[in-house]
């Protein structure tokens, strides 16, 4: 069962935040993040969910078991979904159906005697499922709230060659820590989420 534990990630230990993003320019980069955001997880005795896009599961599965994160003999503490089931099923992106998807991952968790767990989501499928970068920037933003509350670690990772400076920046800003050459920083940049949510609210009544 898990520790009580301070989760971290290198030499950064999530304390006043827990809400992470990264960015990467290549699969194995991204992979690498990834990985050591599962490693710690599983050496600190924490849970971990670990959401990838549809058309990677097996391929992650794979590599994730190369790397020694066996499923078979970590089966209990790592669990690897792939994006696609329930609030974007049907080709659609429901926010508060995948806000509550996020906060039962973590009250799963807690009522399976996991005090410590953390989230890793592969968001490629923001790319074809996403109607306008604002629904995703919602998300993220309301996001926080349920991340804060929880005190766990989730980590969005992107793809910064599919989107544009604007869009990158403002994801950037919905998340208080960011990863940068493979370290954890606090954001400089970071939004808190009644300001963002604000300043999406004031975008639409502009159009």
């Amino acid at each position: 069962m898990s520790t009580e534990a301070p989760p971290t990630f290198g030499e950064q230990v999530f304390k006043k935040y827990f809400h992470a993003c990264a960015f990467f320019r290549s699969r194995e980069e991204e992979y690498r993040i990834m990985a050591r955001f599962v490693s710690e997880a599983l050496g600190e005795g924490q849970r971990v969910t670990y959401l990838v896009a549809p058309e990677h599961f097996a391929r992650q599965k794979q590599r994730l078991e190369q790397a020694g994160l066996d499923l078979r003999q970590n089966g209990d503490l790592l669990d690897v979904q792939p994006w696609g089931g329930g609030p974007i099923s049907d080709g659609s992106f429901d926010i508060d159906r995948l806000l509550a998807m996020l906060e039962a991952l973590f009250e799963d968790g807690r009522r399976a005697g996991f005090p410590r767990q953390r989230v890793f989501g592969q968001a490629d499928w923001m790319y074809d499922h996403v109607p306008a970068p604002e629904v995703l920037l919602e998300y993220e933003a309301r996001g926080n709230d349920i991340i804060a509350r929880m005190k766990q670690p989730a980590m969005c990772c992107y793809q910064l060659d599919r989107m544009d400076a604007r869009t990158m920046m403002d994801l950037l800003r919905a998340h208080p820590l960011a990863v940068v050459g493979g370290a954890l920083y606090e954001n400089p940049f970071y939004t808190p989420p009644a300001q963002m949510l604000a300043e999406l609210r004031a975008q639409r009544k502009a159009l």
